[in-house]
């Protein structure tokens, strides 16, 4: 007849026993194996996850023992109350639980929880860090909204938080730091980073940012630690940690003042 496909008559029998037998179409790969194959996956899948985990394993079981107690310094109102501007550059004080707690004229305030043994890093070098950030309202835990086992920075070069540019800069190789970042050090302006890889992390950062407006208080936090620091082979030489000299100032300050005095003149004989 036209129009319809014709089978086999052999093809037709063999389906008709397959579909009323009761041995079904499973038993060509025995139900035993299908259980052997997936015990192996799921064997493999959780070996491969723990060789990931086990490079930063020691990192985290040495983070969280030296944490234990700055957890409990770090949401204390003392660290996220309102502090006076500091007199000198640096500033050190004890928390109850025993934490050293360094606050910076600028408003940042740090403490280690591991101490580095290495360089701190200068201007224009790169850094290998890994971080977690975290965010801290008012009366209210801290909430995570990224992290990174190893993110690459060139340090200085403006398109970090201000407030990690400073705590990075006196943080030796090797060490871990717990940063305390208040607003106007962290995202004042676009395209500064770290920021979360996924769009939904980036609308959680900004949601837990627009409470810390609303709420007129909260502090970033970054648990940053530095695993190396290295100069930049394509640097141009932009980035200087040195301070000028007496003499190189003077230098500066007499060419500025003979300049001025220049244009005072100019501007003097211009109006006669």
């Amino acid at each position: 007849m036209m129009g319809i496909v014709s089978f086999p008559p052999m093809f037709l029998l063999g389906t008709l026993v397959l579909a009323f037998s009761p041995v079904n179409v499973s038993s060509f790969c025995p139900t035993g194996q299908h259980v052997q194959r997936r015990a192996v996956l799921q064997h493999n899948m959780v070996k491969t996850n723990q060789d990931e985990n086990d490079v930063s394993l020691s990192r985290r079981l040495a983070f969280q023992k030296a944490s234990s107690c700055m957890m409990v310094a770090a949401t204390t109102g003392t660290i996220f109350g309102a502090k006076p501007v500091l007199a000198a550059a640096e500033e050190e004080t004890e928390n109850g639980g025993g934490v050293m707690l360094y606050s910076t004229k600028s408003g940042l305030q740090y403490i280690d929880l591991i101490e580095g043994t290495g360089p701190t890093p200068k201007y224009g070098q790169l850094c290998s860090i890994a971080y977690q950030g975290y965010i801290k309202l008012p009366q209210q835990d801290l909430k995570g909204f990224d992290d990174d086992d190893r993110y690459l920075v060139k340090h200085g070069n403006g398109r970090m938080i201000p407030g990690i540019d400073e705590g990075l800069h006196t943080l030796k190789v090797g060490g871990t730091r717990r940063l305390i970042i208040p607003a106007k050090l962290g995202y004042v302006t676009f395209g500064l980073g770290p920021l979360p890889a996924t769009p939904w992390a980036r609308y959680n950062l900004n949601s837990l940012l627009n409470k810390m407006v609303e709420s007129k208080g909260g502090n970033i936090i970054f648990d940053v630690t530095l695993y190396t620091a290295f100069d930049d082979e394509a640097d141009q030489g932009y980035y200087d940690d040195d301070s000028p000299t007496p003499e190189n100032f003077n230098s500066f300050r007499q060419a500025m003042q003979a300049k001025a005095s220049e244009n005072a003149a100019a501007k003097k004989s211009s109006i006669f």
